[in-house]
């Protein structure tokens, strides 16, 4: 199996989307990260130039019961707090939670929490004599008829096509989507998690209950708190090749600084495929994202497109993302002639944005576990008439990064995958 080919598997695996693990073995262990090394420049008066280092890892040990029963465990981690800037990761037209001090991060985006990204253990049972299918988006592993059982002190909410850093499309851009925090997948650090997912044949169905604040990114912790929200997935498989969900979520306090925000509502659609363009393949996701009473808008919405192209010998990655959505005068700041406040502040004005991106392999180690890539992006984002001032217009992004992915597993006999 060729490196990317492992790394789009495991980084299903870590999503917990339509994965049941092996039950060929009773032990398997996995490990696998995505660093990438960049240096950003960015276009007009709100634009920045730093050195930034986003990064994951995950780890996964799984023990088969039988030959109907699976326990997993699974350790995501980060050291952004550490390897970002101060500022955070320049990012044009980006927001989400706040600073060290209390300030929203404007115009880049916010570390991840540190260290401990997710820790979650689940129990899946087998039922119905359903045999394993080799799924969509490299699912080794699905089951016909499936429950999963789940907790989780930090973990992902069951809204949304499942977070950015692990589909597959978005594993080769070091950039968070600008659409992130509109509806489609910021539920993916959330705390004390508790769900269920029920699979039969090509439906699942999928839910959680969990604490709806916001994560404090600069803060080391891991904080247990009483669940009061809800979130409720549908999935479909058309194929092995395609699937979609449509997805809510109820958020009780989600920021407990301020009272006049008692609750948001997230709902969110999507649809990945994959296709066979000759010698190449091409991984597709359309989302739709929309969130009422987030940073007091009644309602703000977002579409994105984000795809991969990979060519057959997987070295080439071609990819990007264009994205549409609605941003606030309030949320990037933006005043009108004079300094004064434009009409309707919280009110959503919609931008665009659109990266095209390419990496290639230069080196591999530990007999292809471990990758170097190296790539670069360019974003141009297009402003409303009321930003442009702001903003200088429509401004540009580059940047140029080293990618490394490392990938490793392990069976009960020690044998590497």
């Amino acid at each position: 199996m060729k490196p990317v080919e492992r790394t789009a598997i495991l980084a299903a695996l870590a999503a917990a989307m339509f994965a049941a693990p092996s039950v060929l073995a009773d032990t398997n262990f996995s490990f696998h990260s995505n660093i990438f090394a960049t240096s950003i420049t960015e276009s007009g008066p709100r634009g920045d130039h730093k050195f930034a280092v986003p990064n994951w890892a995950m780890g996964e040990v799984t023990q088969t019961l039988g030959s109907h029963q699976v326990l997993t465990l699974e350790v995501m981690a980060t050291a952004e707090k550490w390897t970002y800037p101060a500022v955070g990761y320049p990012l044009i037209a980006q927001i989400g939670e706040l600073d060290a001090n209390d300030n929203p991060y404007l115009d880049h985006q916010h570390p991840h929490s540190s260290p401990i990204m997710g820790l979650m253990l689940s129990d899946t049972i087998l039922f119905g004599g359903g045999e394993a299918h080799q799924g969509h988006e490299g699912h080794e592993g699905e089951t016909e008829q499936s429950l999963r059982l789940f907790f989780a002190p930090r973990g992902e909410t069951t809204d949304g096509p499942g977070g950015y850093i692990h589909r597959t499309a978005g594993l080769p851009n070091p950039d968070a989507p600008l659409g992130h925090h509109v509806g489609q997948d910021v539920g993916h650090i959330s705390s004390t998690l508790l769900g269920a997912s029920l699979t039969l044949g090509s439906e699942r169905l999928e839910a959680t209950v969990f604490n709806g604040e916001s994560p404090s990114p600069t803060k080391v912790d891991l904080p247990i708190a009483k669940p009061n929200s809800l979130a409720v997935r549908w999935w479909h498989r058309f194929s092995p090749s395609a699937r979609a969900q449509i997805s809510g979520a109820y958020v009780k306090d989600p920021e407990p600084n301020d009272p006049s925000i008692p609750f948001m509502v997230r709902t969110s659609a999507s649809v990945n495929t994959i296709h066979t363009l000759g010698s190449w393949s091409f991984d597709n996701t359309l989302i739709a994202g929309m969130i009422r009473n987030y940073d007091h808008a009644a309602l703000l919405g977002s579409f994105g497109d984000e795809f991969l192209f990979r060519d057959a010998e997987e070295k080439w990655n071609l990819f990007g993302r264009i994205e549409v959505l609605q941003r606030t005068p309030e949320q990037l700041e933006v005043l009108g002639p004079g300094e004064a406040e434009l009409e309707n502040p919280t009110q959503g004005r919609w931008l665009a944005a659109a990266t095209l991106g390419a990496s290639y392999p230069v080196m591999h180690a530990f007999e292809q576990g471990m990758e170097f890539r190296l790539g670069a992006t360019g974003t141009h984002t297009f402003m409303p008439s009321e930003f442009k001032d702001t903003y200088g217009g429509d401004p540009w992004s580059a940047k140029v990064f080293l990618q490394l992915v490392t990938n490793f597993a392990s069976g009960s006999e020690g044998h590497s995958h």
